[in-house]
């Protein structure tokens, strides 16, 4: 398992300064926040905790922002 999470690691790092040098840091940064949504629809779908409405509607909020941030660059 570490040997595995250190090559993911990697490959994030490297597909993150491969996307920093073809687009703006204000462009690409809003996607992290799409790690906020994986982590509630897995805590949900794989984990089988009780995902409140309030947590979805925050995770459609993100999806908007990051929406409207995509569409702009």
């Amino acid at each position: 398992y570490l040997w595995g999470g250190a090559f993911l690691y990697g490959l994030a790092t490297l597909l993150w300064l491969y996307l920093l040098s073809r687009h703006e840091l204000s462009f690409i940064y809003p996607f992290t926040s799409l790690s906020f949504v994986l982590g509630v629809a897995a805590a949900g779908l794989v984990l089988g905790e009780s995902v409140s409405m309030e947590r979805w509607l925050g995770v459609a909020i993100i999806c908007l922002g990051v929406y409207v941030v995509s569409r702009s660059g």
